[in-house]
Formats: C-alpha cells, sequence, structure tokens
C-alpha cells in the first residue's frame, strides 16, 4: 500500500526537497517488501542536491548487496564509510555504511576486509556495538576465535537491551565452546538464561504496572504548550526501562 500511494505521486508533482524524500521513503518501502532490485531503480542516477542524497546513497548500497551486486553495493558503501562527516548526523550515517558493508564483508567470508571496515567505526558511537559483534564474527570466521572473545566479552557489560549485547550472551559460550572449554561454555549459557530471564521478568512486570494504569497515573496533571513535550519524571513512569 505505501508503495503505490508513493508510486502514485510521480516526479514533477512536488517541490524539488519533497520528491527526494518521496523517492527515499519509496525505496525503504521497496527494501522493506524485499524488492530489492526495484529499489535499485528508484535509488540510481540521484541528481538531486537535498539533504536525502547521502541517505539515497546508503539505502543505494544496501540495496545492491541484498539483490546479490555485492561488488557495486562495496563500491557505494566503501565511498560513504570513508567520507568526510561535518555533522553529527552525516558521522552517524558513516557508521551505519561501515557496519553494513562489513557485515555484508562477513557474510561473504571476506574477514580480514570485514574487520578493516568495521574498524573504522567510532568506539563511542551508536553503532559500536553492532561493530563489536561483528569483528567477533570475522574474527571467527578466520579461525581466530581467542581474538573473536574479546569484542564478545566487551559487549556483555553493556546494556542488555542492546541486541548486539544480547547476541554477545550467547557468541561468548559458543566461542568457549569451539576452543573446547566446556565448563566455561556451559558457565557462559548459564549467565545468559539468568539475564535473559531477569529482563523478561522486568518487562513482564513493566506490562502489568502499564496495564494497572500506572503510565495513565504518571501523566495525569502534566500540561505543556501545544507541540511541546511533557516534562516527566523518569522514575515515575512504569516501564521506564524500555
Amino acid at each position: 500500500l505505501a508503495v503505490s500511494h508513493l508510486t502514485a505521486a510521480t516526479h514533477g508533482t512536488l517541490p524539488t526537497d519533497f520528491d527526494a524524500e518521496r523517492r527515499m521513503l519509496l525505496a525503504e518501502a521497496l527494501l522493506a517488501d524485499s524488492r530489492d532490485a526495484e529499489a535499485v531503480s528508484v535509488l540510481e542516477h540521484w541528481d538531486s542536491n537535498s539533504v536525502w542524497r547521502a541517505y539515497a546513497e546508503f539505502n543505494l548500497g544496501v540495496a545492491f548487496v541484498r539483490s546479490g551486486k555485492l561488488d557495486q553495493g562495496a563500491s557505494v558503501l566503501d565511498a560513504l564509510g570513508q567520507r568526510t562527516a561535518d555533522s553529527e548526523e552525516a558521522r552517524v550515517l558513516k557508521d551505519q555504511a561501515n557496519v553494513a558493508l562489513g557485515y555484508a564483508l562477513v557474510q561473504q567470508h571476506q574477514p580480514a576486509r570485514a574487520l578493516e571496515v568495521l574498524a573504522r567505526v567510532r568506539s563511542a558511537g551508536p553503532q559500536a556495538t553492532k561493530a563489536l559483534l561483528g569483528a567477533g564474527w570475522a574474527a571467527a570466521d578466520a579461525g581466530n576465535i581467542r581474538e573473536a572473545l574479546a569484542p564478545w566479552l566487551e559487549l556483555r557489560g553493556r546494556d542488555l537491551l542492546d541486541p548486539a549485547v544480547q547476541e554477545s550472551y550467547l557468541a561468548v559460550p559458543y566461542g568457549y565452546a569451539q576452543l573446547g572449554a566446556e565448563a566455561q561454555a556451559v558457565e557462559a549459557y548459564e549467565e545468559a538464561l539468568r539475564e535473559f530471564e531477569a529482563e523478561s521478568h522486568r518487562l513482564d512486570e513493566s506490562i502489568g504496572a502499564i496495564r494497572a494504569g500506572g503510565l495513565t497515573q504518571a501523566l495525569e496533571g502534566l500540561s505543556a504548550a501545544p507541540g511541546s513535550p511533557l516534562k516527566v519524571d523518569p522514575a515515575k513512569v512504569p516501564a521506564a526501562r524500555y
């Protein structure tokens, strides 16, 4: 449905910036529907100077990779991943390009190149955990299990709500098992079970508190100007962790 509506607004009927955004949304809808080749056709030959151009390049690289054209996708993502970034938004997109390319290379069993690309990702950026996880899998693919364990163990000390951290709880015991350290593998699996069960319990408690009216109570009496955010005390909100 989204593809149909976004296609209906044809080129030339919208101002330049709005049409660029339309093309971006159309391409993302096609990618979400696994219509990768069609997404490529929408994103190629991008002649706009709008703010959406860098995002178009990123999605074009992803679309190429997903449609089996790794060399073309790698070329686009590699260029974006090495480009000078003059804003935080550009730096985040640059990190995303390097993570996307790194993972594509891991899947193609090119661990050395993957490690080189993932090393470009900022250690304190929002993509850092994905880069660490990918670096571990690249090292494991190269047969360097001990090297793989270093980033995976680092991840276990981070926020469990992060999917990369969650996967690290399973990657660590896998690594120990590959090394023949069965006792450490069992201990690590047991730790993963404890952490996942505790998180599941916290989530159930939060759902119960919200259904019991806790969220409504936390918002009662609050007021703000139209369009302004409510000033809510996180300590009084059920499920603030989420």
